[in-house]
């Protein structure tokens, strides 16, 4: 399963698909509760339907990101204006690749530099919440 039907699956489909609702099990989309959003799904089902080849996206308007996030995991590149900084910072973190295993290395670097012996991202995030991890293949 690819990170678009990953992403899909997780949506209720029984609400419109032209408003946010419904999306509280979806990865990335229950971070900050936008009430103008709209669903992932919308996004995909529009794209599908073009009648033309969609290769890129231009969002003028990215407010929490759903039409790059969506278009990012179709494999069409987001082009998304956004002049609020903060959704301008979400939107950032959401379309953001990182390279765990150089989090993990770099983490560790500077954990034994600064003097823990040992250190454990297990005992780091033992009592972080469940929300903090998301779906890797999402």
């Amino acid at each position: 399963m690819n990170g678009i039907e990953s992403l899909l699956k997780q949506q209720d489909l029984s609400v419109p698909l032209s408003t946010a609702q419904g999306v509280s099990n979806v990865p990335f989309q229950r971070w900050f509760k936008f009430k103008e959003a709209f669903s992932p799904k919308f996004v995909h089902d529009t794209i599908q339907k073009s009648l033309i080849k969609v290769d890129k996206i231009l969002d003028p308007f990215g407010g929490s990101g759903t039409t790059a996030l969506t278009s990012q995991l179709m494999g069409i590149n987001p082009t998304t204006i956004e002049v609020n900084p903060f959704l301008a910072d979400l939107i950032e973190s959401k379309l953001t690749e990182y390279n765990t295993q150089k989090l993990i290395s770099d983490w560790v670097f500077v954990s034994k530099n600064v003097g823990l012996e040992n250190p454990s991202l297990e005992t780091m995030f033992s009592n972080a919440p469940k929300t903090l991890f998301e779906d890797k293949d999402v």
